[in-house]
């Protein structure tokens, strides 16, 4: 919410009212414009107007950009109040003229510099009304760019005006868009996030940042005439700030004046050459052509628009090849008010905080129980929800322990399996099926819940619950334990994936002769082929089961 200000604006033809909420950007101000078709200021086109308080002479223009129905539909030309701005300053090659710096101080603005921007525009409307320029007042609600990545602090974006690093880009877009067409995009409805950012590009990339720490850019340049000196391929890496020029003297105009740069490289330059890097670009071609492009990419959906359009751009670029073969976007975890996480708001949850309580597994359950490619609200009954089912899990594994450590039988067909033990063993099956599916769709949560609904609902309360008559005897029954042994192995190594902990814990008490792997994740996923199954013994088992619940 702000204030619009009707400002009186001498002219040839008389006083015209501007309406703006940056009336501190006067100083500024190089033009006025009005749309062509608006019937009020066609004997205003092409005339000229003196800026209020600083009475510098600026023509008035004709652009279909301008918003008759805005104010009055008469708007100031400013360097740089926005990006519109932006575009007719470079449309009409107006002249530019700094008046905010980098500290945020008003400059070049005569008895207004040094305050910083809001109190100057407090000065400057008073100075108005003081000379009766201010003819109306209004309380409006509008957009103003405001800093909000990897930040809460929502403070004004002000345009400078700076020589930058450029990556010529728009010529590339297109072919940018035709690559990651070719990928597979999961979530596909991603994938239009991309088009939307491709179609709104209007300019190149900028790639230089004023920072202490960064990548050096590699170049040189004139202070004569601004020719551009690229440092040598075997010199590289260098740091132009330090380093001395690959030449005494400027080839085009022959100065000796060559500055290196200061700038460093944004961060994506860096990250954007992840997949060449991984896959040993030019070091290790014969590897290299083995392992590029990557299988899968994995990131958030805020950075499609940078992390992947650069490596898409720089990748295809360098190799004519797209970087990798599949996207997985994840969206991200929101307060529990359904806001995203922020100091301010007092809804952040910090896992830290909560590990003892819960434990990770848990946490990476609740996490991957939600679909890929949204954004969710966290909640903590999924997180209480996945430590039952690891208590569980845990209960059934040290009630198994006496009656499988000692087990041997892994390699060899069960003797006699009864209806129930084959009826078991065909789910399992059948989960190992569904599940080996999921994984390579990237279903997570479809892996998750097939896994929780077996194991504690049918494994669990049917199946243990069935057959613990034949394993409290004195010779525990050979098929049940080879049930038991075989349910539990494969749950183990299906969960490893999203229970790494618990599971490498089960794994080692419950199998140490056969650990001679390291760990549960070094065991090959397993093959549902391997699982007796039989499709009559399913159906056969279902009755038995429902019976023994009767």
């Amino acid at each position: 919410v702000g204030s619009l200000l009707y400002i009186k604006f001498p002219s040839d033809v008389g006083d015209v009212e501007v309406a703006t909420t940056r009336p501190e950007l006067i100083p500024a101000c190089q033009a006025l414009a009005v749309h062509p078709e608006d019937e009020r200021y066609k004997d205003l086109v092409g005339r000229k107007a003196r800026t209020p308080i600083f009475e510098k002479e600026i023509p008035v223009l004709a652009d279909i950009d301008v918003d008759p129905a805005f104010g009055t539909g008469i708007v100031m030309i400013c360097t740089f109040g926005d990006e519109q701005d932006i575009r007719w300053q470079q449309r009409y090659k107006l002249p530019t003229q700094k008046t905010i710096d980098e500290k945020g101080r008003m400059t070049n603005t005569g008895r207004y510099d040094g305050l910083d921007v809001n109190t100057a525009r407090k000065r400057v409307v008073e100075d108005l009304r003081a000379l009766r320029l201010v003819s109306k007042e209004e309380r409006v609600t509008h957009k103003v760019l405001s800093h909000t990545e990897r930040s809460d602090c929502q403070s004004p974006i002000e345009f400078l005006v700076r020589k930058q690093w450029f990556i010529k880009m728009l010529p590339l877009k297109q072919s940018v868009l035709s690559v990651c067409r070719s990928m597979e995009w999961i979530p596909l409805h991603n994938l239009q996030r991309l088009v939307d950012w491709v179609g709104s590009i209007e300019w190149d990339w900028v790639i230089s940042r004023q920072r202490v720490y960064g990548t050096p850019i590699p170049f040189w340049h004139c202070g004569q005439c601004d020719y551009i000196i690229p440092a040598e391929d075997e010199r590289l890496p260098v740091d132009p700030s330090k380093d001395e020029p690959p030449l005494e003297a400027c080839p085009k105009c022959g100065s000796t004046r060559i500055l290196g740069t200061d700038d460093v490289c944004d961060c994506w330059v860096d990250s954007s050459i992840t997949p060449l890097v991984i896959s040993g670009y030019l070091p290790r071609e014969s590897y290299f052509s083995r392992a590029y492009p990557s299988n899968v990419r994995v990131q958030g959906h805020d950075i499609i628009r940078t992390w992947l359009f650069y490596t898409t751009m720089r990748c295809q670029a360098l190799t004519g090849e797209k970087p990798f073969r599949q996207v997985l976007i994840h969206g991200h975890i929101l307060g529990p008010d359904g806001y995203r996480m922020s100091k301010s708001r007092g809804n952040v949850i910090d896992p830290k905080e909560h590990l003892n309580e819960h434990g990770a597994d848990s946490l990476r359950q609740a996490l991957l129980s939600l679909t890929i490619g949204s954004d969710f609200p966290f909640k903590w009954e999924v997180v209480r929800y996945g430590k039952a089912f690891l208590q569980k899990y845990w209960s059934s594994a040290r009630f198994a322990e006496p009656f499988i450590r000692s087990y041997i039988a892994l390699e060899r067909d069960p003797k006699a399996l009864t209806m129930v033990d084959a009826w078991i063993l065909t789910r399992l099956y059948r989960v190992a099926r569904g599940v080996t599916q999921a994984m390579e769709e990237f279903r997570f949560h479809t892996v998750l819940e097939t896994v929780q609904s077996f194991f504690w609902h049918e494994f669990c309360d049917q199946y243990l619950e069935a057959v613990k008559y034949r394993l409290y005897t004195e010779h525990p029954d050979e098929a049940a334990r080879y049930v038991l042994f075989t349910v539990l192995r494969t749950t183990t190594l299906l969960l490893a994936p999203i229970c790494p902990h618990i599971t490498e814990e089960i794994y080692h008490v419950l199998f140490p002769e056969r650990s001679e792997l390291f760990s549960v994740h070094a065991q090959s996923w397993p093959d549902p082929g391997l699982i007796p199954h039989d499709r009559a013994a399913e159906q056969g088992g279902k009755v038995v089961i429902s019976a023994i619940a009767k």
